[in-house]
């Protein structure tokens, strides 16, 4: 504790009375004062600044201690010693004291004298502008944007994991890679790949919570190309998604018409001829497909018109991806509920149907009977990891974005195996769907091929 220098007189004055002969001179006093005021400054400096910082400070108070001095003691003359009469007993008790004299009664006591200093600090201001510069920051500014509830971030996530790699890729996947036998490299793929990476992105996420640039950039400045990285993948994807999206708006818009137009082919009137062998080769799905919805030339080097439609409805999926985010995606909970949820009422209808469909146990059993020889193809086990990474939505930098909106508390090791073991689930039912739905056109072109076949038989 800094004292003053009246108090540094005053503890003279009480070495004079304790028998202390050592003559003390202003200037000794004056050095002791800049001492004491220096070694304080400098324990308080030491809380909030160090290494060069607070050897800067540390000179600019010694070179501006004088100025102090004179500001704090101008005109206040040394306090002579206090001549008091003692008793031998009072004398004794004072000398063996720690302060070495009585109380003075109706005077400041050391401890008030000492109280008053620290309330009239002159070095208050400074300390006062040390505490705002490293001013912590609250739990509310700290905590920043989040979720409203649990439930939101689980939507969300499966909403982001299961999309069309669920419904269209995966099942063209087992198909080509031997059936049932496909589900033991993707399963090994989830376990060993997907999941390790899955918690990785979820955790850093949250820890640090930024996005995938800064994520990257804090842990290392020289990771942080794996942030713009991985958004450069993002952009790409997003291109021929929403070009997708777009192919699904209009099969969306043709779907209200009756009948439905690629459920037979045009009349010899309506097209032309060779149009109209066209589809009678190819089937009217096809010939709507290729000729009605992309309007497809011959080749890429021989573009033909501008498909104003496609660029309609690829201008309407790009508008509702804005409308979607452009309050956040903690702002708007019903669109987490609405996209998350709305796949899997279709999925559920689409399988209610499917069970109603001829030939839909044929279909189930095609799926899963294994073709084991196939597992000794790399190709297989390559597909594999591929669709786990296509699937769950890994290196996008979307799970970093979306778990930096998390409490830095959360259980993220549970929210992953959730959300994987959900989104896996969701590409085996969807794979059960499609193939249901196979086995029953399977079985449709079959009786239409024993009709024809029984027709020709009967002409002849």
């Amino acid at each position: 504790m800094a004292c003053n220098f009246s108090q540094l007189k005053r503890r003279q004055s009480s070495n004079s009375l304790l028998g202390k002969k050592k003559s003390v001179t202003e200037e000794d006093i004056k050095d002791q004062f800049y001492r004491q005021r220096v070694r304080s400054r400098s324990r308080s400096i030491g809380k909030f600044e160090g290494g060069r910082e607070r050897v800067q400070k540390l000179k600019q108070i010694r070179q501006n201690t004088e100025a102090n001095y004179e500001t704090i003691h101008a005109g206040i003359e040394p306090r002579k010693p206090l001549k008091v009469a003692f008793s031998p007993i009072e004398k004794a008790e004072s000398v063996g004291s720690s302060t070495g004299l009585p109380p003075i009664k109706g005077g400041i006591t050391e401890e008030e004298e000492e109280e008053k200093e620290t309330a009239d600090d002159v070095f208050e201001a400074e300390k006062e502008g040390l505490t705002k510069e490293i001013k912590q920051p609250d739990k509310d500014e700290e905590q920043g944007e989040t979720w409203d509830s649990k439930l939101t971030f689980i939507l969300a996530t499966i909403g982001y994991a299961v999309g069309l790699g669920n419904v269209w890729r995966f099942p063209y996947l087992a198909q080509k890679n031997g059936g049932g036998a496909f589900l033991i490299p993707y399963c090994i793929a989830l376990l060993f790949l997907g999941l390790p990476l899955f918690v990785l992105e979820l955790a850093i996420g949250q820890r640090l919570r930024k996005g995938s640039i800064g994520v990257w950039k804090q842990i290392s400045p020289y990771l942080g190309g794996l942030g713009l990285a991985s958004g450069a993948v993002a952009f790409n994807v997003a291109l021929y998604y929403n070009t997708i999206i777009a192919w699904c708006l209009k099969y969306l818009v043709q779907s209200f018409f009756v009948p439905l137009p690629w459920s037979a082919c045009p009349g010899q009137n309506e097209t032309s001829v060779e149009n109209y062998r066209e589809c009678q080769l190819a089937g009217p799905t096809a010939y709507f497909w290729y000729r009605e919805t992309l309007d497809i030339s011959t080749d890429v080097e021989s573009p033909e018109n501008i498909n104003w439609t496609i660029g309609i409805c690829l201008v309407s999926s790009w508008l509702l991806v804005y409308l979607a985010m452009v309050k956040g995606i903690t702002e708007s909970p019903k669109v987490v509920y609405i996209t998350a949820i709305f796949p899997y009422v279709v999925l559920v209808i689409f399988f209610f149907r499917a069970i109603t469909l001829k030939g839909m146990g044929d279909g189930i059993i095609h799926l899963f009977t294994p073709k084991f020889s196939l597992l000794l193809d790399p190709m297989t086990w390559l597909e594999a990891g591929t669709q786990i990474f296509f699937s769950l939505g890994l290196s996008f930098g979307s799970l970093i974005a979306y778990s930096s909106y998390n409490p830095v508390t959360n259980n993220c090791l549970r929210d992953a195996f959730i959300v994987a073991f959900t989104n896996c689930a969701t590409s085996v039912f969807a794979a059960i769907i499609i193939f249901g739905i196979m086995g029953f056109k399977a079985h449709k072109t079959f009786d239409a091929c024993v009709s024809s076949n029984s027709q020709l038989m009967n002409q002849s």
